[in-house]
C-alpha cells in the first residue's frame, strides 16, 4: 500500500508532501543517505506485476535506495527531518 505524507521543514519552513510504498502500477524507493526518490514501474503494459525488490539499488550519493527507509530530508535546505509528519492519504 502506498502513503501519501505532508511535512514541513522545522529548519527553513518548506512544505512538501512525498510518498512512499508499493501502489498496483509502482514501487518508490527513498535514500537513506539524501532522501532522493526512485519510482520503479512493477508492470509493462499487459504483463502481470513484476514483484519489487526490496533493494532499489545504490543512489548516485552513495546511499542505498530502500522501501523501508524512514529518513526524510527537507528539498530545500537537505536538513534531516524527524518522522512525525502527517499521513495524508492511502491507496493501492
Amino acid at each position: 500500500m502506498r502513503v501519501g505524507k505532508w511535512s514541513i521543514c522545522a529548519k527553513c519552513g518548506c512544505e512538501w508532501s512525498y510518498e512512499s510504498g508499493i501502489g498496483y502500477f509502482n514501487a518508490i524507493y527513498h535514500c537513506n543517505k539524501c532522501g532522493k526518490e526512485k519510482i520503479v514501474t512493477l508492470t509493462d503494459g499487459d504483463t502481470p506485476r513484476i514483484k519489487p525488490k526490496r533493494n532499489g539499488g545504490v543512489c548516485d550519493c552513495g546511499g542505498i535506495f530502500s522501501m523501508k527507509n524512514d529518513k526524510r530530508f527537507c528539498p530545500n535546505c537537505h536538513e534531516q527531518m524527524p518522522n512525525n509528519d502527517l499521513e495524508e492519504m492511502l491507496w493501492d
